[in-house]
């Protein structure tokens, strides 16, 4: 079950917010290849040869439950960001933090790890924002958190708007949240 804080994102959706949906045209080339390798594993499936058969019902699980999570998204379409004058609702991943105040954020910068841009945001308390988090999540983000002081990181994939768009929105919602 997902955290309240993402199950009531609509309430970060106010005139003034900027939302985010995800990408399909950036979802549709992964889609395709992954629908191939499952498509060539439904014909090897079907052969009388043990081995190919196991080949095929190896790409079958290998190359389908990775269609699941983008096809789910696209469905779904619940927004992948928020940039709301009060801070950042981050839907991005499996690993979404929820609702993020301008105060509870050190920075978001664009950050590349092996050949894929992803935005990366930064919290000022990591303890305090741990601890709003349930789960394996928790886990996962104490592993993430030695690796880097990022709070999360959403990939490029899912945003249908560029990177360096989105930092300039966000840079002018936190000014703009400061002065009032």
């Amino acid at each position: 079950m997902a955290s309240p804080q993402l199950m009531s994102y609509s309430q970060w959706m106010t005139p003034d917010a900027i939302v985010i949906y995800p990408s399909w045209k950036r979802f549709l080339m992964p889609m395709l290849i992954c629908a191939a390798f499952v498509a060539g594993g439904l014909f090897l499936s079907r052969s009388a040869d043990a081995e190919d058969h196991m080949t095929g019902i190896l790409c079958i699980v290998v190359f389908g439950i990775p269609i699941l999570y983008p096809l789910a998204r696209l469905v779904r379409r619940t927004p992948t960001l928020i940039i709301h004058s009060s801070g950042i609702f981050d839907n991005g991943s499996a690993l979404s933090v929820g609702f993020l105040l301008w105060d509870e954020i050190s920075s978001v910068n664009i950050v590349g790890i092996r050949g894929q841009r992803y935005l990366a945001i930064e919290v000022k308390d990591k303890d305090a924002y741990l601890r709003r988090q349930s789960g394996f999540k928790v886990f996962v983000l104490k592993l993430n958190s030695k690796l880097s002081s990022t709070a999360t990181y959403i990939s490029a994939m899912n945003l249908s708007m560029p990177l360096e768009e989105i930092i300039a929105n966000i840079r002018e919602k936190r000014r703009a949240s400061r002065l009032s």
